[in-house]
Order: C-alpha cells, then sequence, then structure tokens
C-alpha cells in the first residue's frame, strides 16, 4: 500500500483573513499560522469572553498585533 502526499503552494499577498470557530482548535490554529505570516486576522467567535482570551493567545503566539476580535451570534 502506498501513500500518496499532496501539497497545495499558492501565493497569498498580505490579506484580511476572516475565521470562524477561532478561539479553539484548528481555527485558532489557522489563526496564528496566518498573524505569523504577517496576514490581518478577524476572529470570529459567538462567545465575546473566550473570543477575548483567544484574541490575546493568538497575538501572543504569533508575535502580531495585527489580530482583531468580531463578536458573532
Amino acid at each position: 500500500m502506498t501513500t500518496q502526499s499532496h501539497q497545495i503552494s499558492f501565493t497569498m499577498e498580505k490579506k484580511i483573513c476572516l475565521i470562524t470557530g477561532a478561539n479553539a482548535g484548528i481555527g485558532k490554529a489557522a489563526a496564528i499560522q496566518l498573524a505569523q505570516a504577517g496576514h490581518h486576522v478577524i476572529l470570529g467567535c459567538r462567545n465575546s469572553q473566550r473570543g477575548q482570551q483567544a484574541l490575546e493567545s493568538v497575538r501572543a503566539a504569533s508575535g502580531s498585533s495585527g489580530v482583531s476580535l468580531l463578536v458573532l451570534d
């Protein structure tokens, strides 16, 4: 049995990225990676308290101040 690996490669100039569910899991990890790459990241979260915690965490982990919080319903 063989395993194939595919890697998606594309160029993204500095963009504004809105990530829903960004206060945990895959969304939070994606937010950190995109912020580290220099993009402005907007964390879309339903809970303002958890969103604020994620905002502080993503800013610290990425070293970027270009991260914002948008509370969604």
